[in-house]
């Protein structure tokens, strides 16, 4: 009887864990952020701010291989991410920066187990 228990048990653990495994990209620290890039520290990033934010640095995330190409100071994004055009990007626009990183979970899964 204990090992039909433990052969269940274990058959349990082998389907489960492989589904529940995912992938969980790394996201911004947005206390880094704000503290190294937001100079006037209102909160809100402007263009001067901007232009030494998009470097990045120390952050575990990294910027799509063509935005860098088509716009390399990425100021077509801060106007894309400005989204009430007042030169200025407050927290609940810069939430949309995500979809000008890289997604290193892209694909993830779907040749895993074959």
């Amino acid at each position: 009887m204990r090992h039909i228990q433990q052969a269940i048990l274990s058959l349990i653990c082998c389907m489960v864990i492989p589904t529940t495994y995912s992938c969980e990209p790394a996201g911004l620290d947005w206390e880094k952020l704000y503290a190294d890039y937001d100079v006037n520290h209102d909160q809100m990033i402007d263009q001067n701010e901007w232009k030494k934010l998009i470097h990045l640095r120390g952050q575990p995330v990294a910027w799509q291989k063509q935005v860098l190409t088509i716009d390399s100071k990425r100021i077509k994004i801060f106007k894309a991410l400005d989204l009430n055009h007042n030169g200025l990007i407050d927290q609940q626009e810069m939430i949309n920066i995500y979809q000008y990183f890289s997604n290193p979970c892209q694909g993830w899964g779907s040749s895993w187990g074959k």
